[in-house]
């Protein structure tokens, strides 16, 4: 069997998602979530972001500034909010704001949540206070529930 490549794999995995829950997801609302080419186009980078483009991820190196992409989501609807997170926390750690909430996770591996938008079109990723994050994130997804 041949072995697949790390963005075949995440593509396979996206699939067998939009599978499992055809007619209840809506489709991405994420452009280049998946960091597999230059994310300037799409995301906006604060200083100590930077993109690796070997392993397709976006990593911070602890700065306090944000990685932000404005999506177009809905007051009062439904999201599922999904990234990958690997990196060394302290305290608080990573810090998500998505439709006009804000989450904070210390833990590594596959953040998921549902999310009922109230305001604010942008999903930022940041660092609670300097120096509190510094790790990768990948696999950025948000989708309606319908």
């Amino acid at each position: 069997m041949k072995k697949l490549t790390r963005a075949q794999r995440k593509r396979k995995r996206l699939r067998e998602l939009d599978g499992a829950f055809s007619g209840i997801i809506g489709a991405e609302l994420v452009s280049n979530g998946d960091f597999a080419t230059d994310p300037a186009v799409e995301w906006t980078l604060g200083n100590g972001w930077t993109w690796d483009s070997l392993k397709e991820l976006m990593e911070s190196d602890g700065a306090d500034t944000n990685l932000t992409q404005t999506l177009a989501i809905s007051d009062t609807k439904s999201y599922l909010l999904e990234f990958d997170v690997v990196g060394t926390f302290e305290t608080k750690g990573l810090k998500i704001t998505f439709g006009g909430r804000d989450y904070d996770t210390n833990k590594t591996g596959r953040f998921s949540s549902l999310v009922k938008a109230n305001g604010g079109v942008d999903i930022a990723f940041s660092p609670q206070l300097e120096g509190y994050f510094v790790g990768d994130i990948d696999n950025v997804s948000v989708r309606e529930i319908i």
